[in-house]
């Protein structure tokens, strides 16, 4: 656990979530295999105990694998084990499925509720730069305003935050400028406390059915391709190390010719749902 991780073949200060995630899934391993000799478990016992924790979805089951893969990687560099038990045990395939988007009435519904609740939950700045900017939602919540070049229209995403490792500038559309006018001159970190919590009401307010964790980011590279027909450009907005291929493969077809011209347009001016009615009045069904 005290181990650096890697990223790009280099040797990196593990992120406090990645921390989280280990601990919970190994705690859950150490129960169980705690006392026993590191380089006498087996794969076929290690196969049996993931049967045991129920029915795991495949990315579930693979994101079990990939930590104990880790681990078991690194008893085998430290010299605690010849061989890693877990290579033996085959990924599940993930079946593809199309990444859940916000249609253009969703988007405005959602960024007029955070304008209407924004005294109360505080997250206008999460929700404006994961739909019009494309962040990360664990980008944003490391994110300081101090980030935010309101002069050169951008936002610097650093690298000890990025998930590539490395440091981007993002652009800022002039709508999310719009939105976020009287957030200029703030400091500290863009999202607050209990973030959890803040966002499971953001979404009943806006009458979504759930607290989806990429929706935004997911309709931003949809919408920004629509609207610009440039995957080099969407990619790297996006901070995509491995360029177009996940964005031709997953967005470029997810939205109709001319709906990115609409998402962009959504500012407070233009927007035609007060952010009042917005709380009380569905314009439209949730994304899954």
């Amino acid at each position: 656990m005290a181990a650096p991780g890697r990223r790009k073949a280099k040797a990196v200060p593990r992120r406090p979530l990645t921390i989280i995630n280990l601990t919970w899934r190994l705690n859950r391993f150490e129960k169980i295999f705690g006392k026993r000799v590191a380089s006498e478990i087996r794969h076929d016992e290690v196969e049996s105990w993931f049967r045991s924790l129920g029915e795991l979805s495949a990315i579930s089951f693979n994101n079990y694998r990939r930590v104990l893969h880790a681990m078991f990687s690194f008893g085998v560099a430290q010299g605690y084990t010849a061989s890693n038990p877990i290579a033996m045990i085959p990924l599940y395939v993930v079946p593809h499925k199309a990444p859940s988007i916000l249609t253009v009435a969703q988007a405005e519904k959602l960024v007029t509720s955070a304008v209407a609740s924004e005294k109360k939950l505080g997250l206008l700045g999460l929700v404006v730069l994961g739909l019009f900017a494309g962040l990360r939602r664990a980008e944003i919540e490391q994110l300081d305003w101090s980030a935010v070049k309101w002069d050169h229209k951008m936002v610097t995403v650093d690298g000890a935050i990025a998930k590539s490792g490395s440091i981007r500038n993002v652009t800022l559309p002039d709508n999310a400028q719009a939105w976020l006018l009287d957030h200029r001159g703030r400091t500290g970190r863009v999202t607050p406390r209990n973030l959890k919590i803040r966002l499971r009401e953001l979404w009943k307010l806006a009458e979504f059915k759930k607290d989806g964790r990429n929706e935004l980011r997911h309709s931003f590279a949809s919408y920004h391709y629509d609207l610009h027909q440039n995957g080099p450009l969407t990619a790297a907005q996006r901070g995509h190390s491995t360029g177009t291929h996940l964005l031709f493969e997953h967005y470029r077809c997810l939205v109709p010719l001319g709906e990115g011209k609409k998402y962009f347009a959504i500012t407070p001016s233009t927007s035609t749902a007060e952010p009042e009615k917005c709380i009380t009045t569905p314009t439209g069904t949730a994304a899954a």
